[in-house]
């Protein structure tokens, strides 16, 4: 898990090429904009809907310890689960951003709520398989009563 008790590993998601994308195609949809406009505002209002989404993939991270794994999305806050409260991880394709699937992991909490998170990471299998290895060793440490439900299907392609 982490180097020492306590700490965190941290996964990066790929920005550069997301953000390098978003400043070009907000810089062109910002020219043409305002060739047909002529409009100030109204350019710089489509420059920034076009760059700030790719732009915020500076943010997306993944923190696992001992105890808990976090998301970090693009926008909105970090998505904290831990592992004493997670009943099941399943592989499956999820939302990773608005016009696209990626695989990642579901993790099944109580009163039938969920927290998935995208894979589309370099270390995806690594990520995968410390999360995987993190839940079911805080299960058998401290798994004090049996849990129905508990679902330990493989998170493996």
């Amino acid at each position: 898990m982490a180097d020492a008790p306590g700490e965190k590993t941290v996964y990066r998601y790929p920005w550069v090429a997301p953000a390098l994308i978003a400043i070009t195609l907000g810089s062109l949809a910002g020219l043409l904009t305002y060739k047909t406009s002529q409009s100030v505002i109204v350019t710089l209002l489509i420059t920034a809907v076009v760059t700030v989404p790719g732009l915020g993939e500076r943010r997306r991270k993944i923190e696992i310890s001992d105890d808990e794994v976090t998301y970090w999305p693009s926008f909105f806050s970090p998505r904290k689960a831990r592992f004493r409260d997670v009943i099941s991880i399943t592989r499956k394709d999820i939302a990773g951003g608005v016009n696209y699937v990626v695989s990642g992991l579901e993790l099944e909490l109580p009163n039938y709520e969920t927290m998935q998170i995208p894979l589309d990471l370099y270390k995806r299998q690594e990520v995968s398989d410390k999360i995987t290895e993190a839940w079911n060793r805080h299960r058998s440490l401290h798994l004090t009563a049996p849990r129905s439900n508990i679902d330990t299907a493989s998170t493996r392609d």
